[in-house]
C-alpha cells in the first residue's frame, strides 16, 4: 500500500499527444504533489543510445510549470527536465520515402499481374500423327 502511494506522488512530464512534426507541443513538468515546476530547464535527445545522439535545449518552464517544442524530426525522443525523463514517439506527416517505393511497386507488380491474367492464353501447335 505504501509503495502504490509512494508511486503515485511523483514528479513528471506530460506531453500534448501526439507530437507530430511541425507541429507545436505542450510540455508540462509537475512536481510530486502535481504542482507545476516552474525554472525547470527542458531538454529533448533525439536518437538516444546511437550514434548521432543530438540534445537540444527548449527552455525553462513558465509559471505554469510548461515549454512549448517544435518537433523537427520523427522517431522516438526523450524529453529531459531536471531528473526526470520520458520518451514520447514523433510522428511523421509524410509516411518515409520507403514506404512510398514499397507502395508503388507493390501497385505496379499488381497492375502488371493483372494485364497478364487478361491476356488470352496462347494456343499450341497440334502436331499431326505420322
Amino acid at each position: 500500500m505504501i509503495l502504490l502511494l509512494a508511486t503515485l506522488a511523483s514528479a513528471s512530464i506530460l506531453i500534448e499527444e501526439p507530437a507530430t512534426v511541425g507541429e507545436e507541443v505542450e510540455i508540462t513538468v509537475l512536481d510530486d504533489l502535481s504542482r507545476p515546476i516552474v525554472g525547470a530547464p527542458v531538454r529533448v535527445a533525439h536518437r538516444v543510445g546511437l550514434t548521432g545522439e543530438r540534445e537540444l535545449a527548449l527552455g525553462l518552464t513558465d509559471a505554469r510549470g510548461q515549454v512549448y517544442w517544435t518537433p523537427t524530426q520523427g522517431g522516438r525522443t526523450q524529453v529531459r527536465a531536471r531528473e526526470l525523463s520520458t520518451t514520447v514517439r514523433v510522428h511523421d506527416k509524410t509516411p518515409p520515402a520507403p514506404t512510398l517505393v514499397l507502395l508503388g511497386l507493390t501497385a505496379l507488380t499488381g497492375l502488371v499481374l493483372g494485364l497478364l491474367a487478361l491476356r488470352p492464353p496462347r494456343r499450341r501447335a497440334r502436331r499431326s500423327p505420322k
